[in-house]
């Protein structure tokens, strides 16, 4: 499955929470804070029709004065299914770059990094 640097950065914020987050909480830990919101909703809608993402349910904010209604949003597929099907097809070449990109995500967390040890480390025992 091939997904864009926007679209991994997402799915990290999302893989590294514990629950589903809205939009306005997927932008706001954006690296790039500028982008924010239009940038985090496209790329959920791209992500949806990827089927790696889904509505997971609704918030409504009863502080504000016109009560919206927000819609969360969490990740199908796992940290450790996405990756293990990666590194299953990834060459030699690209690892490094891999490995760069998702090191520096800064929403990577001790338990994916346990996760993604192993991964490369059964990559390496399958060669």
């Amino acid at each position: 499955m091939k997904l864009s640097r926007w679209e991994l950065e997402v799915l990290h914020i999302l893989w590294s929470s514990d629950e589903p987050l809205t939009t306005q909480e997927i932008a706001s830990r954006l690296r790039h804070h500028y982008l924010k919101k239009a940038i985090a909703t496209l790329v959920i809608d791209n992500l949806i029709d990827k089927r790696v993402v889904t509505q997971s349910g609704v918030y409504q904010d009863f502080s504000r004065k016109m009560n919206p209604i927000t819609p969360s949003f969490a990740s199908v597929i796992s940290f450790v299914d996405y990756y293990s099907n990666l590194f299953g097809n990834i060459s030699s070449r690209n690892l490094f770059d891999l490995c760069k990109w998702v090191f520096s995500s800064n929403t990577l967390n001790a338990e994916m990094l346990r996760d993604l040890y192993g991964l490369m480390y059964d990559s390496e025992q399958d060669r």
